[in-house]
Parts: structure tokens; C-alpha cells; sequence
């Protein structure tokens, strides 16, 4: 925090954070995530939220050691930044994967409906 305001990185990623949220919400409403699913994921973009918005406190009560390394504000870039893209990464797979799953639970449905009609002829 600057002077008792977000910086501009915190304000990016709590941005990205409600971005997350909002899409797994969707993703929920159209039945692509269980309750389950829901609730884990926005949790991890609570998370992200909270990093994001308290990361400048944490690298001000450590000053000494973060200045040693030189790296104040390029650290908060590459945390906040890696630590998003990575989760998106992770959010869409696990999208896919769901949907994948969906999709082989209707076909292996389907195909036992139909060998079950063939052996009732």
C-alpha cells in the first residue's frame, strides 16, 4: 500500500481476482461446476483477492530483507502476475476436464441404454 492506498498492482490483481470469481460463478450457473467445485474455486480467488490486497503490507514489515534481494516492486509484479496466470491456467483445465467427464458419462450412458435395448430383441 502507498501511503494508505492500493497500488496499481494491487489493484490489478484484485481486479483478476473478481474476474476469476465472476467466470466460476458463470461456469456454475451453467451447470459446467458442481457446489463444490464452486465453492473451492472462489475460494482460491478469495485468496488471490487478499494476497493481492495485503502483499504490500507484508513486503513493508519485511523492508530490510526485500531490499536486500532489490526486487520491492518487480516481486510483487512477478508474485501477484505468476501466482493469477497460473491459477487461470489451472481453472481452465479443470473446466475442461469437467465437461470431458460429462460428456464420456453421457456416451458410456447411451451406449449401455442401447446394448440393453439389443439383447431385450
Amino acid at each position: 500500500m502507498v501511503n494508505g492506498m492500493f497500488g496499481i498492482l494491487q489493484i490489478i490483481g484484485i481486479l483478476f481476482g473478481l474476474f476469476m470469481a465472476y467466470l466460476t460463478f458463470e461456469s456454475f450457473k451453467k451447470r459446467q461446476l458442481s457446489r463444490q467445485d464452486l465453492f473451492f474455486w472462489e475460494l482460491i480467488w478469495l485468496a488471490l483477492i487478499i494476497f493481492a490486497a495485503f502483499s504490500a503490507f507484508a513486503f513493508t514489515q519485511s523492508e530490510i530483507f526485500v531490499q536486500a534481494l532489490g526486487a520491492v516492486r518487480l516481486l510483487d509484479l512477478l508474485t501477484i502476475a505468476g501466482f493469477g496466470v497460473i491459477l487461470l491456467i489451472v481453472f481452465f483445465m479443470y473446466k475442461g476436464l469437467r465437461a470431458s467427464q460429462a460428456k464420456l458419462e453421457q456416451l458410456v450412458e447411451s451406449l449401455a441404454l442401447k446394448g440393453l435395448k439389443e439383447k431385450k430383441k
